[in-house]
């Protein structure tokens, strides 16, 4: 059969969670004894964050006679990191042709074992940035006095971000494969176009 059709799908689910705990002590009445409590000045932190991922993937193969190939992938992923705005999904699709000249007929080159084009475009998504930088944050750090007396208090540590959305690179190639002499010589050479659009910053 000279045509081959293949075709895979799937869900991906992950979850990730951190948590960190600190206490910090100064003053201490003497070396001899190292523990925190022998300190007179005590502070303490704690940071808890999660982020989960759910993506759908598919891919599509067809190949002629094993001279003309041809791949389809399609991704769709959802971030924790853009749950407060309105683009919690990606989108993300690919291709990618081939064509094997040293298997066409006309081809003649004794010393060329084989010759393959291939063209491709996709696009990938990046979510690397704070896991709540879509949330404006307060920080239990700011202090004030009433009554002469210092009491906890908060203030703004970052500003709400609803429009924030999946980095996107978006990458075009072509590309030559040719093996020579028995494949004892491989060369591959590819020239591509990447460009990346709602980079994600952390400020």
């Amino acid at each position: 059969n000279a045509h081959q059709l293949t075709a895979v799908g799937g869900f991906v689910a992950s979850e990730r969670s951190v948590a960190a705990n600190s206490i910090h002590a100064t003053g201490f009445g003497s070396a001899a004894i190292p523990s925190v409590n022998a300190g007179s000045i005590k502070t303490s932190t704690a940071n808890t964050s999660r982020r989960r991922n759910s993506s759908f993937i598919g891919r599509l193969n067809y190949a002629y006679d094993d001279r003309y190939l041809a791949t389809a992938n399609f991704r769709a992923d959802a971030s924790t990191v853009f749950a407060n705005t309105d683009n919690p999904w990606g989108y993300f699709p690919s291709f990618s042709l081939g064509w094997r000249i040293s298997k066409e007929k006309f081809f003649t080159l004794d010393k060329v074992n084989e010759l393959k084009l291939r063209l491709g475009w996709g696009a990938v998504g990046n979510d690397q940035t704070a896991d709540y930088a879509s949330y404006g944050l307060v920080s239990p750090t700011a202090p004030y006095v009433i009554g002469g007396v210092v009491v906890p208090g908060t203030a703004p540590d970052s500003m709400e971000n609803v429009n924030l959305r999946w980095e996107t690179t978006r990458q075009s190639n072509i590309g030559l494969d040719i093996a020579l002499f028995n494949n004892r010589v491989l060369v591959t050479t590819d020239y591509y176009i990447k460009r990346t659009e709602d980079m994600l910053l952390d400020r």
